[in-house]
């Protein structure tokens, strides 16, 4: 009986700090994204042949990770880390640009512009749909072929598998008072993750 009121606790503890790191999430980009290339629009084509997006927080920002497959099977990934106050940082393995900048619009519009030697390159202006499934990004600009861009990208949010905390948090009960701590503490983020996507969307 003990063993189980301290696992309960143990859980108890571990969700009540969950909550509070979501609740502090306010922004619902944070998440991974897959693009919907048949509701998504290029011009000009070939349209690419798949792109996956992951967004995490990052101070009074966001760092961003891209992995895309291109028409003719090339692969590109990119990175950047920025914050939502306009300056320009570095942004890598653009064919296109090389620095970022972001501002915030409200909660679910945000604003970015790529820049290559200091001039602008492309602008994106990313909105997230009222139930934070679906995303869109308006895309405009130059290629690197120097062509004129004018895409609509709709890439849908990755559902977090459900964690296996809750899982974890049963098996310890038969044990010796041995708490699986560095394994509970591993499942953390994906129960924050669950938590953040699952949770109401406001209006």
């Amino acid at each position: 009986m003990r063993k189980m009121l301290l696992v309960a606790l143990g859980v108890v503890l571990v969700l009540g700090d969950i909550v509070s790191v979501s609740a502090q999430t306010t922004d619902p980009r944070i998440g991974t994204w897959k693009l919907n290339v048949a509701k998504s629009q290029f011009s000009p084509g070939p349209p690419l042949q798949s792109l996956t997006v992951k967004v995490e927080a990052s101070g009074q920002g966001e760092k961003v990770s891209t992995e895309a497959v291109n028409a003719d099977g090339t692969r590109t990934a990119t990175q950047y880390t920025a914050n939502f106050d306009g300056k320009d940082y570095p942004l890598t393995g653009s064919p296109v640009a090389e620095t970022v900048s972001l501002k915030r619009i409200d909660r679910r519009t945000t604003d970015r512009t790529d820049k290559k030697a200091g001039s602008v390159a492309q602008t994106l202006k990313r909105v997230v749909s009222q139930d934070g499934k679906t995303m869109t990004v308006t895309v405009k600009g130059k290629n690197a072929q120097g062509q004129d861009v004018n895409n609509t990208l709709v890439p849908s949010r990755t559902p977090a598998p459900v964690p296996r905390l809750w899982k974890l948090g049963w098996s310890v009960v038969d044990t010796d008072e041995r708490v699986y701590r560095d394994s509970l503490l591993t499942d953390l983020t994906d129960l924050a993750e669950f938590v953040q996507n699952h949770r109401p969307t406001a209006p």
